[in-house]
């Protein structure tokens, strides 16, 4: 078969597998799709986002940092297009967060998180990020950093849906730390 046609029926063969709920042909198939470019090229990178993300959802989340960690290695250029509205390392970044997160490990979530928001700092993951610090630095009781990370989301995402989320632990904060006025004035 012809190259470009081979990692076409590749994508589409992984697709159609998660369609049926065949995921471990689909991650075959995403494998093989990833095998068939150059290992350094932008285009490798996106398949290994994909096959992050199908990994994500078995969650096979050491497979998500393996592959996340490989992608941050690589020394590509940061391009958005109208189909990918973000930059590859950048969901990498969210990805690989979101992966520490749900094995537990909060400070290395929250690292690599501020290491997203500094080199992307309009990302398109940006509000969910951030919320997610929120709620990690919340969860162990760490109250003002909490409040700090959760104005700081009110403020720069208005109109994002967790808003009333980050206002509500935002009380709750307070609440915690005894501050019970300014709770009653966030909670009311």
């Amino acid at each position: 078969r012809d190259p470009k046609i081979r990692t076409a029926a590749l994508r589409m063969a992984g697709s159609a597998h998660i369609q049926l709920h065949q995921e471990r042909l689909a991650v075959d198939a995403y494998e093989a799709l990833m095998q068939s470019v150059p290992p350094e090229s932008e285009e490798r990178a996106g398949y290994m986002l994909l096959l992050g993300e199908l990994y994500h959802g078995l969650q096979a989340y050491r497979k998500v940092i393996e592959l996340c960690e490989q992608i941050l290695s690589l020394d590509l250029p940061d391009v958005k297009t109208e189909e990918q509205p973000y930059y590859v390392k950048e969901k990498a970044y969210y990805l690989l967060g979101d992966a520490y997160s749900k094995l537990e490990e909060p400070e290395r979530t929250i690292a690599i998180y501020k290491t997203a928001f500094e080199r992307y700092p309009d990302s398109y993951y940006s509000a969910s990020m951030l919320f997610t610090v929120g709620m990690l630095r919340f969860q162990q009781g760490e109250y003002v950093e909490a409040v700090d990370v959760f104005e700081r989301f009110v403020q720069a995402f208005p109109e994002d849906p967790n808003r009333s989320f980050a206002e509500y632990y935002m009380g709750y904060a307070f609440f915690n730390a005894s501050d019970f006025e300014r709770a009653a004035v966030i909670l009311e």
